[in-house]
């Protein structure tokens, strides 16, 4: 786990399963602005580096084009939920907001889940980060979690998650998926390289392709100095009740 500093650039010996958590807020932009058309954006975010650094990583993405506009990014305490909302509503009445983009935890997200039903709100669409995935700010929203998003790491599938079940009775967290593809990354380099030499075998692991690991098939891929592989990268999920039954399930996850 790289942690939520902004990284400086790696030499080319260092790899990561997965880039730092400030590309949630790359990919929250991305979201929102490239695949949903959001124009003006609100960033709350809580004061310490997690929260800078999240909120700057989205103010770039949402601003790359040169069209989107963040309209609002304000540090606020996370013991303080009531001035989140009332932050998130008088911007949004000010500068005609459709897109809010929240660093803070569950206690600060739920009542900014459930404020997506009020009137100054009701055309905004929020971003949340794996901080506060929870149920209870799914349920704080309501009418409204068609307009509710979350950015996340994928969990292991596929075979390595039956096997896994099959072996501990439980379902494998990120953290085991992500230890298993490291060896993988490993052994693809001993195999693919020229040689055992440490240029070759990073060479070959910063190529590595079609890698078949925990989180589906993937590839090495290099953003902002960070070599990683794209299938353990962070997502936008979708939430939504599963069919007769009380349970969410999450569509890109």
């Amino acid at each position: 786990d790289l942690g939520a500093a902004q990284a400086s650039r790696w030499n080319d010996n260092l790899f990561a399963i997965t880039p730092p958590a400030t590309d949630m807020g790359r990919v929250a932009a991305h979201n929102a602005r490239i695949e949903r058309g959001m124009g003006r954006a609100i960033v709350l975010h809580t004061p310490e580096i997690f929260g800078k650094s999240l909120a700057k990583a989205f103010i770039e993405g949402f601003k790359a084009d040169r069209t989107g506009k963040v309209v609002a990014s304000l540090a606020l305490s996370p013991q303080k939920p009531d001035a989140w909302v009332s932050a998130a509503i008088e911007t949004a009445i000010k500068n005609e907001a459709d897109s809010l983009f929240v660093v803070g935890p569950g206690e600060v997200a739920a009542p900014l889940a459930r404020a997506l039903n009020s009137e100054p709100l009701k055309n905004t669409q929020a971003w949340f980060i794996d901080w506060a995935m929870y149920p209870t700010v799914l349920e704080a929203a309501g009418k409204a979690i068609q307009r509710v998003h979350w950015v996340n790491r994928p969990l292991p599938r596929g075979d390595f998650e039956d096997i896994f079940l099959s072996r501990y009775q439980a379902y494998p967290n990120f953290a085991a998926g992500a230890g298993y593809d490291s060896v993988l990354l490993a052994a693809t380099a001993i195999q693919d390289g020229e040689s055992m030499g440490p240029a070759h075998l990073a060479i070959a692991a910063g190529s590595a392709s079609n890698l078949a690991g925990a989180f589906g098939t993937g590839s090495m891929v290099e953003h902002a100095g960070i070599t990683y592989e794209d299938a353990a990268g962070y997502r936008a999920v979708e939430p939504t009740r599963e069919p007769d039954s009380e349970a969410w399930i999450f569509s890109g996850y």
